[in-house]
């Protein structure tokens, strides 16, 4: 399976051929350049969300199982999230060894994942 870095260049690649189309020599390589700093700022934000979110985990002294961004059904987030903020749906082991699910929050509403250590998060209820 091709790494993510790998798709962004293809991307890029694939973008700057229609671009060159289009819009001539000069304003492809502008359309280049914004693109890959979009696909720049989305995989820092991503990059650093991850982080966070091992960062939350080990402060609060759990072990994280696993972490899947939340794209669509954000739990308790959904209303109160913006654009650039990154949810995940965890699984975690707590200091008594028992897994439990919750949602944790990672970047500032206004500052988005990319540029912001804001995090937060809540986990479900124990049964």
């Amino acid at each position: 399976m091709p790494s993510l870095a790998g798709a962004y260049l293809i991307v890029l690649a694939v973008a700057f051929v229609v671009a060159f189309i289009f819009f001539g020599e000069f304003r492809g390589l502008l359309w280049l350049g914004l693109l890959g700093g979009l696909l720049g700022l989305h995989q820092k934000a991503h990059t650093r969300a991850r982080g966070n979110l091992q960062r939350w985990v080990d402060d609060q002294g759990y072990s994280l199982v696993s972490a899947k961004t939340a794209w669509f059904r954000k739990g308790p987030y959904t209303w109160t999230s913006s654009n650039g903020q990154i949810v995940f749906r965890i699984t975690i082991l707590d200091k008594q060894g028992q897994e439990r699910t919750g949602w944790v929050r990672c970047g500032h509403w206004l500052a988005s994942a990319a540029l912001s250590d804001t995090i937060d998060g809540v986990l479900d209820e124990a049964a």
